[in-house]
């Protein structure tokens, strides 16, 4: 199998690497709440966002705040990692892979897989998300991907 959720990754991941997951899940968890305040706690105050949704680079907080308050609005919101691949760099963290949104489109369910990046760095204690990259993954890509 091409993708791998966190649960069938191998068992003796760092505690830290644990701690990358435990965030990008956290992540997801406010994502499909659909309520901007518990995503942006996630990021930290000058964090940088660029979206597969937009052409902008959001680099302030109401910016980010903004596209959340419109993102969240698709019906029935939910994120799938389907690959996640977790390095640690000084003392920060990358979270790279792939992810899929469903949501409702109309009356049609709609899907949408992106390729991400998270940098994270520890604040106070918490992984917080300080630039956040996604973007659409090429139909060809991802038709090699699940033919391969």
């Amino acid at each position: 199998m091409l993708f791998k959720s966190f649960q069938e990754m191998e068992p003796t991941l760092s505690h830290a690497t644990l701690e990358i997951e435990d965030a990008a899940l956290d992540w997801k968890d406010a994502v499909e709440s659909h309520h901007a305040d518990k995503v942006m706690r996630l990021y930290s105050e000058d964090a940088v966002l660029m979206c597969a949704f937009t052409p902008h680079v959001y680099t302030h907080r109401e910016e980010l705040r903004d596209y959340f308050d419109d993102f969240l609005r698709l019906p029935a919101l939910k994120v799938n990692f389907l690959q996640t691949h977790i390095r640690f760099i000084g003392d920060g963290a990358v979270n790279s892979g792939i992810y899929r949104f469903d949501y409702n489109n109309g009356e049609a369910k709609a899907s949408l897989v992106c390729r991400y990046t998270f940098a994270l760095k520890r604040i106070a204690g918490q992984w917080r998300i300080e630039t956040h990259h996604s973007s659409i993954l090429p139909q060809e890509t991802l038709l090699n991907l699940l033919h391969s």
